[in-house]
C-alpha cells in the first residue's frame, strides 16, 4: 500500500504558525488546479486520507465552503474523541489506532494509496515506517518558528528524489523511501 505525506512547508521546515494559521502558505497558483502536480490531481489518486484531530478541527474551522477534500474518504484519528461534531461531513470517519493498525486495517478494505496529513500525525506514520513516498511543496517564505513538519525518528529514513518541479514561486520534491534491502 502506498502512503504518501503530501504537505505545503514554509523553506524552513514549518506547515503552519504555533497558532495553526496556514497564511504564509497563499494560494496555489494561478492554474495549478488543472496540472499534474496540482493537490486536486493528487487527491485524485487517493483512496483514504488520513488526518489527526487537530488537523481536521483546523480544516473545519475553515468552514463547510472551504472544505478542500470533495468526497474523498476521510478518516480523522483521535485517541481522546468517542464522536464527530454535529455537522461533519457524511464521508469522514472517527477512529484510533496505530499507523501499522489504520494501515493493516486500510489494506484488508483494499486500501491502495493513503495520504497522511497534518504535521502530528504524519511524523507519527514517518517514525512508524508507514510512509512510502513524501510529496512536498516549499514555499519562499521563512517564518522562523511554529508547527515542524519534522521531529525525532527511532532511525534515518532514506529517501530518493522522484521528481522536482517548479509551480510559480513554490517548488515541489517528490520523494520515494528507501528501504532497506
Amino acid at each position: 500500500m502506498r502512503v504518501t505525506m503530501y504537505m505545503g512547508l514554509s523553506v524552513d521546515g514549518f506547515v503552519a504558525r504555533a497558532n495553526d494559521a496556514v497564511d504564509f502558505l497563499g494560494d496555489p497558483p494561478a492554474g495549478d488546479e488543472q496540472t499534474p502536480t496540482s493537490f486536486q490531481a493528487f487527491l485524485g489518486t487517493v483512496d483514504v486520507l488520513v488526518m489527526g484531530r487537530r488537523t481536521f478541527e483546523v480544516v473545519r474551522s475553515f468552514g463547510p465552503d472551504a472544505w478542500p477534500y470533495g468526497d474523498t474518504r476521510v478518516v480523522v484519528l483521535s485517541e481522546t474523541w468517542t464522536a464527530l461534531p454535529d455537522g461533519t461531513r457524511p464521508s469522514v470517519s472517527l477512529r484510533a489506532g496505530s499507523p501499522t493498525e489504520v494501515c493493516t486495517d486500510l489494506e484488508a478494505e483494499g486500501v491502495r494509496h493513503v495520504y497522511v496529513d497534518g504535521a502530528r500525525t504524519a511524523r507519527t506514520f514517518l517514525a512508524a515506517g508507514r510512509v512510502t513516498d513524501l510529496v512536498l511543496t516549499y514555499v519562499p517564505t521563512l517564518i522562523g518558528e511554529g508547527i515542524s513538519a519534522w521531529g525525532s525518528l527511532p532511525r534515518d529514513v532514506s529517501l530518493e528524489l522522484v521528481d522536482h518541479v517548479r509551480l510559480g514561486p513554490n517548488v515541489q520534491l517528490h520523494y520515494r523511501v528507501v528501504r532497506a534491502a
